[in-house]
Parts: structure tokens; C-alpha cells; sequence
């Protein structure tokens, strides 16, 4: 009983630079899920380790009130980095430089949109069988780590249906002086979550600065914190971020609302006395 962690789809006809590995959702007869969670992992990562890390520190307690949740984990494509000589990875999209802070090359940051595009597609790709097997778009929510990160705010912003919250960890924001034309109507106040490492050294501070910035004049709410790490997820980041997955799954409607982490506990116990 509980989640299944699904092996996501290919990546649609990407450029040829960029080779996935396949696999397929897989439903299950009579499957129970109520809610499901995408994440994608970082550059040069897998999907194995973030998913390990969900299934013991985050399913357990959106079970327990919100019911069985859903996994997916998708693995990105294999391409060059620029930023790193060419040398091939796993990556969502390219970049030219990196460390990377607010003011290298902005808007764009050296970043491939277009690249990006790709995997934003994927992303609705998966989605979109996940609201074919019966679960609401509003309990879906999207989230990642570094780039992966980025690609979820992309895929969520742009969805045509309205979703349960986006979070990134440590990531970016891409398309920042194109939001107004990229955000679909259905999520243009998506709950939005940003959490990041207070001395990041790869992705600096600096990022989730100028991103906050833009999607908030953009009118999409964001709950924004740092933590006392570099580039990585401090635990507890993942727990405020299971904490607000549990808000956004148990809500009644999917009416946009901004949970503030000092706030979670009272609205945890608000819930569970229910």
C-alpha cells in the first residue's frame, strides 16, 4: 500500500544531442492514488537518489492524511555542457557558465530555453497520463532540484490546467523577461515554493533574489527561505516542503493561497484534528 515510484516517458523528438533512457508510466489496475508528486533531479544526477529520499521522508507523512500518493521521478537526457567543456550528462537543458549568479548574462543566464522547452514538454507529457489515470490536476504538484528545479517553475507555469503547488530547490528561473506571454492563465497564481542554500556556490543566493522578484511582479505568489547550506537540500527544507505538499493535497479547492513555513504547524494540527 502506498506510492509506486514510476519510470517516466521518453523525451519527445529532442535535438539529437540529447539521448534519454526509456521507460513508460505504468498504471496499475484499481490504482489508488489520490495525489502525485513529479520531481527531477539535478545536473549530472539520477532520478534514484531523489526518489529514495521522497519515499522515506515525504510519502510517509502525505499518506497518512492525504492518502496514496504518486511518484514519478524521471530521468533527464544525456547532453553536453558547455560550462563544462562539452563533457556529456545527465541534464535538462544547456548551460554556458557555471558558478552562475544573477547578473551573468540576464535574462537568459547562458541558459538554453530552447533545450528547456524540450523537457517542459516531457514534464506535461507525464502529467498529462497522470490526469488520464483518474488523479485531479489540482493534486499533482511539480518540484526539483537545481536544474531540475527550473524546468519544474517552467512546466508548472505553463500548464493549461491548474495544479496543486510548484517547488524548487536550489534551482532558477528561466524565461524571466517572457513570463507575462509563458504563463498559462490556469496557473498564473500557482503556489509557488523556493527554497535555497544560503551559501550556494554553484547556483548562488543571488538567483532566487532576482527569480522571486520577477514572478512576483508576474502575480505568481512565492514562499521563499533560505537555509544554512550550500548547494544541496537541507532536511529541513524537505520537511517544510513535505509539510506544504500536505497543505496543497488536503486543501478543499485549489483557490491559490501562500503558506508561510512559520505558519505549517498550526495548519498541520488544524488538519489532523479534522
Amino acid at each position: 500500500m502506498g506510492a509506486a515510484c514510476l519510470t517516466a516517458a521518453p523525451a519527445a523528438a529532442a535535438p539529437a544531442r540529447a539521448v534519454g533512457r526509456p521507460g513508460c508510466l505504468r498504471a496499475q489496475v484499481d490504482d489508488p492514488a489520490r495525489c502525485a508528486l513529479v520531481w527531477m533531479h539535478g545536473l549530472g544526477d539520477t532520478e534514484e537518489k531523489w526518489a529514495q529520499t521522497i519515499r522515506t521522508q515525504v510519502l510517509p507523512l502525505l499518506e497518512e492524511t492525504a492518502g496514496p500518493c504518486k511518484l514519478v521521478t524521471p530521468l533527464a537526457p544525456r547532453g553536453p555542457i558547455s560550462a563544462h567543456e562539452g563533457r556529456w550528462t545527465t541534464r535538462w537543458f544547456d548551460m554556458e557558465k557555471l558558478p552562475l549568479a544573477a547578473g551573468n548574462n540576464p535574462p537568459e543566464l547562458g541558459c538554453s530555453l530552447e533545450d528547456a522547452e524540450v523537457s517542459v514538454e516531457r514534464i506535461h507529457g507525464i502529467i498529462d497520463e497522470l490526469v488520464r489515470q483518474g488523479i485531479p490536476a489540482d493534486k499533482i504538484a511539480v518540484g526539483g532540484f537545481s536544474q531540475g528545479g527550473a524546468i519544474a517553475m517552467l512546466a508548472a507555469l505553463q500548464y493549461p490546467q491548474r495544479l496543486a503547488c510548484c517547488i524548487n530547490l536550489s534551482g532558477l528561473l528561466l524565461g524571466s523577461d517572457r513570463l507575462h506571454r509563458l504563463i498559462h492563465p490556469a496557473n498564473k497564481e500557482l503556489d509557488t515554493i523556493w527554497f535555497h542554500g544560503e551559501y550556494d556556490r554553484v547556483l548562488l543566493p543571488s538567483m532566487q533574489r532576482v527569480g522571486c522578484v520577477a514572478l512576483e511582479q508576474a502575480g505568481v505568489p512565492v514562499t521563499r527561505k533560505r537555509f544554512p547550506c550550500s548547494h544541496k537540500a537541507h532536511p529541513r527544507a524537505i520537511q517544510e516542503a513535505a509539510d506544504i505538499l500536505l497543505v496543497r493535497f488536503t486543501a478543499e479547492s485549489a483557490k491559490a493561497f501562500v503558506v508561510m513555513p512559520e505558519a505549517l504547524p498550526s495548519l498541520l494540527t488544524k488538519k489532523l484534528e479534522k
